[in-house]
């Protein structure tokens, strides 16, 4: 993988040094103290120097050197100002961080910065060598030092470095080892320890919880008072000898205290208990850490200074360790610190790291021992295999002593050096696909597996099982489709079968057959019936299809599965293949890939489909609202120009993504951490005369910047403080005046503009990050001054000079205009009365056919006496509808249909109008009572009354939604077809859908369609719910759509309610407002005995 990072071996002293230091811990853990139990570790007590095995592969490391920044390499502590610019403590002053570029902030005396923080008031403070203060503007508009040092004492001056700065509500802290300088408006208060048993001894210090603790050598953990005076803290001399490096909230009482060499404690500042964590005996052995901070997603990262990164669950368990060979540019690691986005900054002696800890992607590449590029992935036996064009590899945990945790690493499978192509599993052997053939891989514990090649010598491609017949498979190669069948442990082959000869490279099975994909020449299916009755020499029971049924190219068809529909995936779209109908259309599911490039696709257990197209476009279909699928892109950050070529979906969320540039493992079960886009900044504009009108430092002032003409040139920088994947942000710019279209997106993040004119402008800069998610930066004002030849005074006297000529002959237009103004004032007063007459007769209209709509419903009476127990709720949205509902007896039942015309207003009330009309015709006048066949007619008279299908510039292709239901309420049966629209039915707290076909009434069909009828048994008290889709179309008070799902969850909630109740609820969530389409709910109650 061609990554910006690379993974080296850790040193060889370091670890037997490690492993000297951790056998003597070893040997004192039976000194320990038993601790009290919890509820929290009732459980057995684990090895505290176990690894736990995982599959996470290596994160994604950007480490920053002196390549990066141009200074001094160590580091020692990072911060985030409001803006999103990072600010790294650095050996030659301060380093600032703004996503684009590095800027070194040069303190007095070249001192080395040490801490930071950043104030309620945005305000950046800084502890340094002997120095302290905040960040502020230049006059050039860079950042400087404000030093602070000049309200002390002269002889507190030299104090040393401040290791911990800390901005607080109840002011600004310093700590040095000598002293604790507390600013508090313009004073300072200076603490020094009391009864000193050595020359430094304040350690270091922590606010948590609204307290200011401080660490003292020898004494213990101290808390500073309202009075100004640091007292012993409740059982805080049980750490006078361990330094406490980090102290953290862990729940409502209790604090996490990380100790340097000491491991990690639970502290309680009410009470003074402090107890070690269960699991943390194992930090214990990590000497030398120096902070820690939790991450985005609730875990602990620790900064060691000899294994890098430790990242631990809230039990003390190591999950992972990140170091050298993780990209990191040095082991010791002084401070981390967990940014907006939830990435983990960590600032080492090389430089300062940005870890994608929180990420739920990791990858596999050469140096995790994986060699080539991926083209099959497959569990077996428990175990994950990777097949590359250098062979087979499995995933397994290697070695490593305590605190560091063994990685995931793949490990060559010996015997398979051919390239690797797919696996598929049949009992305990896993059949290997490969270039000189298929081998069968048998697993054992105590030895290598057992590799045995099969009698096939050719290239094979894939694999799949025969779905009719246990001990069988089907293996498609270079020269077509292969049966093979066990015999004992051997196997017989068959080739070719069923006269498919073409290069294979994909197999599916569904419910209609088996399914291949080839290389040149489309796909074939072989029906279900031939695999299970068919002679294998049968070469009439295969099904083409290629370009004769209309796939728009043979090359390359993959086929792929999903909700046991097969899908042709090609160079032109996804489509669909109809046996019966030996007929071909674009998939209905994958809408978005009409007639683009589908390379690779893959369903998980949540329904999710995961592709590939090309090199950079790849991502993940979510099931949305209706069954829908809809594209998430932001779930893959992959390196660019990265194709997939496998696709393996683990039913506990894993996805496996390979390909050209490894493997990679995505964790849908990882907590999402999203925090929004960073903050898109314009950080510095130049003139042409190379004024700085903007430094980069703040915000853009709100006052214009002010240049000469003849400096009529500007430079802009920007910027985007989102950090992971910086070089692919994309940035473009505007300059209100000048541009009337944003520039086209680069990468670039300067633009440069020439040859303006006098005049104001507004510079406005727009950032998308890798997810595409954009921002925008405050604007900056700029005007340019005219020369002195388009001076106001050169244009006022050019003024003067035609003034007096022009004056007379604008007098004289004077009185013409005034009289045409009024003429035209009498005009406009006519034609306003004329159009107000006009729209109240078109609403007396309006007004007049919804009287003569509402004649048509039902009667209430009516109504009543078939369906006692039934509410009706019934809200136009305009003063016509396009719903209606219609009700006829049917002997000793009742037929019901609710519909939803296309339309809304005048046009859906036309609509109505007829179909009710055609309802009438077919039920009273034709005696049709069944469900189904009343849509089919009335699907029919829709098409003859509005001579639908006939061509013609004129034709209205308008229909409706419906659903009719056929309802036996003494006899608890009724019959239910929709079209488009479900019937909903509860029944004790459980409400379940029968949903209608797909198939409108009226339009234009490609083909002949039936509708289908539903059967139902019903009990006293069901609940019956027929609604068009008006309801799910509202938004609720957020301004979000209430959707079918929640209108489902309210039917169910409040089904066994009384009617009346009901329909309050329901009108009470369509409320007042302005609707966005026509509601109609018909519910009808099944009456007792």
């Amino acid at each position: 993988m061609d990554f910006p990072l690379r993974l080296v071996s850790p040193c060889r002293l370091r670890f037997v040094a490690w492993m000297t230091l951790w056998l003597v811990a070893w040997g004192a853990l039976g000194s320990h103290p038993a601790q009290p139990s919890r509820a929290w570790d009732e459980r057995p007590a684990l090895s505290p120097v176990k690894p736990w095995p995982s599959e996470i592969g290596a994160r994604f490391v950007q480490d920053y050197g002196q390549d990066a920044f141009h200074s001094l390499p160590q580091t020692w502590s990072a911060i985030q100002d409001e803006q999103g610019v990072l600010y790294v403590a650095n050996d030659a002053g301060l380093l600032a961080y703004d996503g684009a570029r590095w800027q070194l902030i040069a303190l007095p005396n070249r001192a080395t910065a040490r801490s930071l923080a950043v104030g309620a008031d945005g305000r950046v403070y800084l502890g340094a060598e002997n120095d302290f203060g905040y960040l502020a503007g230049a006059p050039d508009g860079a950042a400087q030092l404000v030093s602070l040092v000049e309200r002390l004492p002269p002889d507190k001056r030299r104090f040393g470095s401040v290791w911990r700065s800390w901005a607080t509500p109840a002011g600004i802290f310093f700590q040095t080892y000598r002293y604790l300088f507390h600013l508090v408006g313009d004073a300072i208060h200076i603490h020094e320890p009391d009864g000193r048993v050595a020359r430094d001894d304040f350690v270091w210090s922590h606010w948590v919880n609204g307290t200011l603790y401080v660490h003292q050598r020898h004494v213990g953990l101290l808390k500073l008072g309202g009075d100004e005076t640091l007292r012993l803290a409740s059982g805080g001399a049980q750490f006078a000898e361990r330094r406490v490096c980090a102290l953290l909230p862990f729940d409502e009482t209790r604090l996490l205290a990380v100790t340097r060499d000491s491991g990690l404690w639970l502290y309680a500042p009410e009470t003074g208990v402090a107890e070690t964590l269960p699991l943390a005996p194992q930090l214990a052995k990590a000497p030398d850490i120096n902070h820690a901070c939790w991450l985005a997603d609730g875990r602990l990262a620790i900064a060691t200074d000899l294994f890098g990164v430790i990242l631990c669950d809230r039990q003390g368990r190591v999950l992972e360790v990140i170091g050298r060979r993780d990209g990191l540019g040095s082991p010791s690691v002084h401070w981390v610190y967990s940014d907006r986005q939830g990435g983990l900054w960590a600032a080492h002696r090389n430089g300062v790291a940005h870890i994608e800890a929180c990420a739920p992607l990791s990858y596999f590449d050469e140096a995790r021992g994986l060699e080539g590029r991926v083209f099959a992935l497959h569990r077996h036996a428990g175990r994950l295999y990777a097949g590359t064009l250098a062979g087979l590899f499995e995933l397994t945990n290697e070695e490593s002593a305590p605190p560091v945790v063994g990685q995931a690493r793949f490990r060559r499978v010996p015997g398979i050096e051919s390239d690797c192509w797919h696996m598929a599993t049949d009992g305990s052997d896993m059949l290997v696909a490969t270039g000189d053939g298929v081998y069968a891989v048998t697993p054992r514990s105590d030895a290598a597996p057992q590799i045995r090649k099969l009698d096939i010598d050719d290239r094979a491609y894939t694999l799949h099982a025969d779905p009719t017949q246990l001990g069988r498979l089907y293996v498609g190669g270079r020269n077509g489709l292969i049966r093979l069948t066990r015999r004992g442990a051997d196997w017989k082959v068959e080739a070719p079968v069923f006269g498919v000869r073409d290069e294979i490279r994909s197999i599916v099975v569904t419910t209609e057959g088996l399914w291949c994909g080839t290389m040149y020449q489309g796909a074939w299916l072989i029906p279900i019936a031939s695999l299970r009755r068919a002679p294998p020499s049968d070469a009439t029971q295969a099904i083409r299809i290629d370009e004769s049924v209309g796939l728009p190219t043979q090359r390359e068809t993959f086929v792929a599965r999903v909700d046991d529909q097969a899908l042709l995936a090609t160079q032109r779209g996804a489509y669909v293949f109809d046996p019966r109908q030996r007929a071909l259309t674009p998939a209905e599911k994958l809408p978005m890939f009409r007639e683009a490039p589908v390379f690779r696709l893959s369903q998980d257990a949540a329904g999710n489909v995961w592709y590939s197209q090309d090199f950079d476009r790849r991502g993940v279909l979510r099931p949305g609202d209706n069954h829908q699928l809809w594209a998430d892109t932001r779930a893959l950050r992959l390196p660019p120009a990265c194709l997939l070529r496998a696709i393996f979906c683990e039913p506990d969320g894993v996805v496996w993504l390979g390909g050209d540039k490894g493997l990679f493992r995505y964790d849908a079960n990882a907590p999402p951490i999203d925090r929004g886009a960073g903050q898109a900044l314009i950080r510095r504009v130049t003139a042409g005369d190379g004024q700085t009108l903007l430094g980069g430092f703040g915000p853009a002032p709100p006052a214009a910047r002010v240049i000469p003409y003849a400096a009529n040139r500007l430079r802009c920088e920007a910027a985007l403080t989102s950090f992971p994947r910086e070089s692919q942000h994309r940035f473009r710019f505007k300059l209100d005046g000048a541009d009337r279209e944003w520039s086209a997106w680069a990468a670039e993040p300067v633009k440069e503009y020439t040859n303006l004119l006098e005049g104001d402008y507004t510079l406005r800069v727009e950032a998308e990050d890798l997810y595409g998610r954009v921002s925008a930066a405050a604007p900056v004002r700029i005007r340019v001054l005219p020369p002195w030849y388009r001076t106001w005074w050169a244009y006022a006297l050019a003024v003067l000079l035609a003034g007096g000529g022009a004056l007379g002959g604008v007098r004289l237009r004077e009185r013409a205009l005034v009289q045409r103004t009024l003429a035209l004032e009498r005009i406009v007063a006519e034609r306003t009365a004329e159009i107000a007459l006009q729209r109240d007769e078109i609403l007396d209209s309006i007004r007049y056919a919804e009287r003569i709509q509402k004649s048509i419903l039902p009667s209430p009476e009516v109504l009543q006496r078939r369906l006692p127990e039934h509410f009706i709720l019934y809200a136009p949205r305009d003063i016509v509808s396009g719903d209606f509902y219609w009700a006829q007896p049917a002997g000793a039942a009742t037929l019901l249909v609710v519909a939803d015309c296309t339309g809304h207003g005048v046009p859906g009330a036309f609509m109505s109008l007829i179909s009710n009309d055609l309802l009438n015709q077919i039920v009273i006048g034709r005696g049709i009572h069944d469900p189904a066949r009343i849509l089919d007619e009335l699907h029919a008279g829709i098409v003859t009354a509005l001579s639908q299908g006939q061509g013609g510039a004129d034709r209205v292709e308008d229909g409706l939604d419906a659903g009719v239901l056929w309802l036996d309420a003494a006899g608890r049966r009724a019959r239910y077809a929709g079209a488009r629209r479900p019937l909903y039915h509860a029944r004790r707290g459980t409400l379940t859908e029968i949903k209608g076909d797909l198939a409108s009434v009226g339009g234009t069909r490609r083909r002949e369609h039936r509708y289908a009828e539903h059967a139902l048994a019903l009990e006293s008290g069901d609940m019956l719910y027929l609604t068009t889709d008006g309801f799910a179309d509202q938004v609720d008070r957020d301004g979000k759509k209430y959707g079918a799902r929640r209108l489902k969850a309210f039917l169910s909630e409040i089904a066994e309610q009384p009617l009346s109740e009901q329909a309050a609820a329901l009108r009470a969530q369509v409320g007042a407002g302005r609707l966005r389409d026509d509601v109609t709910i018909v519910s009808v109650r099944l009456p007792s005995g």
